[in-house]
């Protein structure tokens, strides 16, 4: 189970992760992840958030999210 939410800006606020950590709270054993246009694969809260365009480019039909 994943959750994805993508954002169209540089950098990642406190309440770009309000809807990712609503839905871990419901469903824990989900992984959330935020796509944004930055540069840097982080962790926050929980939440990978990863530049869009990386996770895009590792997007693959036989291979799980966040694998």
């Amino acid at each position: 189970l994943a959750a994805i939410e993508v954002k169209n800006s540089p950098h990642i606020h406190p309440q770009d992760l309000r809807g990712l950590k609503t839905f871990k709270e419901d469903y824990p054993q989900a992984q959330c992840f935020l796509l944004y246009r930055g540069r840097d694969r982080i962790m926050r809260q929980g939440i990978h958030c990863i530049p869009c365009a990386e996770f895009l480019r590792d997007l693959h039909p036989k291979r799980m999210i966040g694998d």
